[in-house]
């Protein structure tokens, strides 16, 4: 018999795991309401985030033949890349996705 993996979400949050289909939404009766909007925000943020970055490599043809840095400079996220890569690799990371860089040049990148 297989394990049994239990995930326990917060309010705002999806199962990054899809396999693990046992999952059950927090308690947030025990949550502050500074914590709640803090989590909701943040996930605001970050859908915000995707879209711009979407809308400005949607805009870009032909990033095939650039560089990772030609790709970024040429949608205009070279400056919010060299920001985020120190203090957000999640973000860094997106934007990288988003231009089609590989895993392994990713990993390097994010160093």
């Amino acid at each position: 018999m297989g394990k049994l993996y239990l995930t326990y979400l917060s309010i705002n949050q999806f199962n990054e795991v899809p396999d693990l289909n046992q999952s059950t939404l927090r308690d947030i009766y025990n949550d502050k309401d500074e914590e709640i909007i803090e989590r909701i925000n943040a996930r605001q943020s970050w859908l915000s985030f995707q879209k711009k970055v979407t809308e400005k490599v949607r805009k870009i043809h032909g990033l095939e033949g650039m560089t990772a840095n030609e790709r970024m400079a040429a949608t205009g996220l070279l400056t919010d890349f060299e920001e985020l890569k120190a203090k957000d690799k999640k973000y860094a990371r997106f934007i990288l996705e988003s231009l089609k860089v590989d895993e392994q040049s990713i990993q390097k990148i994010l160093k």
